[in-house]
């Protein structure tokens, strides 16, 4: 399955906002008392969670765990080794 330029950018854009999440909690593990971290961390999760639902309204899941229309579609792919970034 070959994914169109829009949802490839939106892909793109999620896995930022999830390496920034990420990051930010492992910083926030180790200086937990980090207002201006939090905040950043919190803008972070917010954002991450927006792109998530907007990628799965346009197209469907992004895990086996997320909700998904009927049939089954997440196993259509593409699997990651197969997306042309």
């Amino acid at each position: 399955m070959e994914m169109n330029y829009d949802q490839v950018e939106l892909l793109k854009e999620l896995m930022r906002a999830h390496f920034c999440a990420v990051e930010t909690a492992l910083y926030l593990d180790t200086h937990p008392k980090d207002p201006r971290a939090l905040a950043d961390h919190n803008k972070c999760a917010c954002r991450l969670e927006m792109l998530r639902k907007q990628y799965i309204q346009k197209y469907g899941a992004l895990t086996h765990e997320d909700p998904s229309v009927y049939p089954w579609t997440y196993i259509n792919g593409p699997w990651p080794w197969e997306i042309k970034y």
